[in-house]
């Protein structure tokens, strides 16, 4: 949408000038699409610019006359997202999902949904005086928050059942600002965000079934009593499993979709689904991965050992000039490995992952990298710099993963193992043990991306030579155990 980069202003209705007279200049602007062949992105702007029309609908508009469609998950699986192109029958089409050890967390999120009584109280203060009506029906969804939690004494609470006033007070609002649509001046443009939220509470409070469970966590912020509801989805494969019978087909794929098992249960696949592995093409020969345990990075030894990690780390990096990523399981972990790394030796080029990175800053970094140098950057598991990039070349010799890379203990975490142990599975294994391999396999697979690509990998922590972990490395990796860093 240009409004939402800076290339266009909505009126003071809220109108995009982009959308008014939509369909007149549409036929002119989809005759020109159609002689390009392939559709990208620069290509819809350009043309969506030069005609003023919205690229996001353009591009919508488009789908009936393309053969091929590359799309965010949500547009085929997001019960409040999914285009309605995606939504029907689809016998004649067939469903690629890319990345799909992505799709477990992120289907979670489509059918979760949460209400946030400070983010309530601060968008009323925003309409107070332009929209007094949306401010007092958001003023009453607070206050039905509060007493959603007037009687609980724990900071966290679960229930397997969802509040219907909520969802009541949550559809006033909506109703409330649907109905001041065209009002000068408009809603503020925060209020779009909450109409979101708003929304998805409704729908999810619609669908919710014995794979939710409703969080209710209470706090202080300042003098203010913050009570955040969630309806968290704890297995979203039934939901997925929907999606995939409006298509021809289906086909799933990843680079670590360990085990094959746990990810066709998880996705909602049949049982009867086809399975296709492929090995390398690479040389094993040119990685070498070697098991570092007597570093024990478990949460309770990470002060303890954190001085022999130090010295792994340095000594590693030292043996030869290039770029080094080192990946831990947390941020809180991150930032004291890095505080420490960089007092004991200053003099060394070092970047770290920030929690709350901007864009630009992830593209200066990945810039740095393009440029010969000796570096050390320090990253989360499963972040940014973990997945989805190719270092090519010199721009990464050596990868360190710090730790197995197991979830957080927190509520959600929780409940999913809680509901896969229900469900006849071992839950600890389904909740963190597969989920947090599957950070370590695509942290590891950034090292080799091309024939001529070589170096190493440390996989820091004595569980990486249990069993269990040793029958989910992929069939090239040649792991070693050394006794010292020498």
């Amino acid at each position: 949408c240009f409004c939402s980069n800076g290339r266009c202003e909505r009126d003071e209705a809220g109108r995009c000038p982009m959308t008014l007279g939509f369909f007149d200049r549409l036929p002119a602007a989809r005759d020109e699409l159609l002689d390009c062949g392939i559709m990208t992105e620069d290509a819809l702007d350009d043309i969506a610019w030069q005609h003023q029309l919205c690229p996001f609908e353009l591009a919508l508009q488009m789908l009936p006359w393309v053969n091929v469609v590359m799309a965010d998950f949500n547009y085929v699986f997001d019960p409040l997202v999914r285009l309605q192109h995606f939504a029907e029958d689809r016998s004649d089409t067939l469903l690629l999902v890319d990345e799909a050890h992505n799709l477990l967390d992120r289907s979670r999120s489509m059918y979760s949904a949460r209400l946030d009584r400070l983010q309530c109280l601060d968008e009323a203060a925003r309409c107070r005086q332009h929209h007094p009506q949306v401010a007092n029906r958001l003023d009453r969804l607070a206050t039905e928050l509060r007493a959603h939690a007037k009687e609980q004494k724990d900071d966290t609470q679960t229930s397997d059942v969802a509040n219907a006033s909520l969802a009541r007070r949550a559809a006033d609002v909506v109703e409330a600002m649907v109905a001041s649509q065209g009002q000068v001046p408009g809603l503020p443009e925060s209020s779009g965000e909450l109409f979101r939220v708003l929304c998805r509470y409704m729908v999810i409070k619609d669908l919710f079934g014995e794979q939710h469970r409703s969080i209710t966590h209470i706090g202080k912020s300042g003098r203010r009593k913050q009570v955040e509801v969630v309806l968290f989805c704890q297995d979203a494969s039934s939901s997925l499993k929907k999606q995939y019978k409006l298509f021809k087909a289906s086909v799933i794929f990843s680079a670590t979709l360990r085990p094959a098992t746990f990810y066709r249960d998880a996705l909602g696949l049949p049982d009867s689904t086809a399975r296709l592995q492929l090995a390398s093409p690479f040389d094993p020969d040119r990685a070498l991965h070697c098991i570092i345990d007597w570093i024990d990075t478990r949460y309770r030894q990470r002060q303890t050992s954190l001085p022999a990690l130090l010295d792994v780390i340095h000594d590693v990096c030292s043996s030869k000039a290039g770029n080094y990523l080192v990946f831990f399981p947390s941020h809180a972990y991150l930032n004291q490995a890095y505080t420490a790394y960089v007092s004991r030796y200053p003099n060394q080029d070092t970047w770290k992952q920030d929690a709350e990175g901007s864009r630009d800053q992830q593209l200066e970094i990945l810039a740095r990298l393009e440029e010969p140098g000796h570096r050390i950057g320090f990253a989360v598991q499963g972040g940014i710099y973990g997945e989805g990039i190719d270092y090519v070349g010199d721009r990464l010799i050596g990868v360190i993963v710090v730790g197995p890379g197991l979830p957080g203990l927190d509520t959600q975490t929780q409940l999913i193992s809680a509901h896969y142990q229900q469900q006849g599975h071992d839950g600890f294994d389904f909740a963190y043990r597969y989920p947090g391999f599957t950070r370590v396999l695509q942290t590891v697979g950034r090292l080799i991306r091309g024939e001529s690509d070589g170096g190493v990998v440390l996989l820091i922590d004595a569980r990486f030579r249990s069993s269990f972990y040793r029958k989910l490395y992929p069939e090239h990796w040649q792991v070693e155990q050394p006794a010292t860093v020498d």
